[in-house]
């Protein structure tokens, strides 16, 4: 038997290249009535039943199915070019015309009507409200009834921060200022902390982060919070310690009166972290075995105002 493999000169029944076949690929092609294809996309092409076309409404170049059994012969390449195809060619009658006519003109004449004007909650004029919860008659008119103002300016949120600043010897976060002054940062400059650069001042470390800050009396404050207790504590003439250990216990509470005997902690992430409130249980618990003389903080003890007074106005 030979080893030497005999071919026979084809040619593509798609493109029409000129090709090498085996002669027992050749013979089989014959006998079966198949193609010659030098490649599988002249193959696959040749098979396809996919046409290029162009669009009956914009006559944009298209590829579809040749559908033999498609009732229209028009193609589209989206669902809007039908739509509009459609329409314009749809034959209406005299009589329906005249219906959608008369139907326009019932429409407009009741939008001008002035019976379906009401008047504006702001400034009193009369308007066609478009939707039935319009009580204004234009965004300025809306934002003054809702808010009782116009919205905030650039101008006037640094005016509201630097004034914060003013009242309290540092740089305002967020919980510090009103809510309209914190919303209006965030939407024209971006962020808070944005806001205060623009006007001059050190932006606040996250409140996640602990920071040391000295305190009037020589104390150290783990955030701003603390050191706004502490220096309360020390002009208010109430001597205390920081960091004593919990009897019985290693941890530690933020703030000990040793002449009261009272334990003071600021619990200013309660809420916010699970990992935080665990710890917060565990101090709960110790207090409540040795009961202890226990005063527990929030952050709405300290913002927007401070309210300590009230909290220690026995023990001042």
């Amino acid at each position: 038997m030979s080893d030497k493999t005999e071919f026979i000169g084809v040619r593509c029944s798609f493109c029409g290249l000129k090709f090498n076949k085996t002669i027992h690929r050749y013979k089989e092609s014959i006998k079966n009535g198949w193609n010659f294809y030098c490649s599988k996309n002249c193959g696959d092409l040749a098979r396809s039943k996919k046409i290029d076309t162009k669009c009956h409404n914009c006559g944009k170049d298209i590829v579809i199915e040749n559908n033999r059994h498609q009732k229209s012969k028009n193609v589209f390449c989206s669902k809007s070019c039908s739509a509009t195809y459609n329409n314009s060619n749809r034959k209406i009658s005299n009589k329906t015309r005249d219906k959608i006519r008369q139907s326009l003109n019932k429409y407009h004449k009741k939008r001008g009507s002035s019976k379906n004007k009401i008047s504006c909650a702001c400034c009193g004029k009369l308007f066609k409200a478009t939707r039935d919860r319009t009580r204004c008659c234009s965004e300025k008119c809306g934002k003054i009834y809702q808010f009782g103002s116009q919205p905030y300016t650039k101008e006037d949120v640094i005016n509201g921060i630097l004034n914060k600043y003013n009242e309290t010897g540092r740089t305002p976060q967020r919980r510090d200022c009103l809510s309209r002054v914190v919303s209006a940062a965030s939407r024209l400059f971006g962020t808070w902390n944005k806001a205060v650069k623009e006007c001059g001042l050190k932006p606040n470390s996250s409140k996640y982060q602990k920071i040391r800050l000295k305190c009037l009396d020589g104390h150290m404050g783990d955030s701003i919070s603390e050191k706004i207790v502490d220096d309360w504590f020390f002009n208010n003439g109430m001597a205390h310690e920081r960091n004593k250990k919990y009897p019985n216990s290693n941890m530690n509470c933020d703030f000990y009166f040793t002449n009261l005997d009272l334990w003071v902690e600021y619990f200013g992430l309660l809420g916010e972290c699970k990992e935080y409130d665990e710890i917060v249980s565990l101090k709960r618990e110790i207090v409540k075995r040795n009961g202890l003389r226990f005063v527990e903080l929030s952050c709405v003890d300290l913002y927007p105002d401070i309210k300590l007074n009230e909290i220690f106005k026995k023990f001042v």
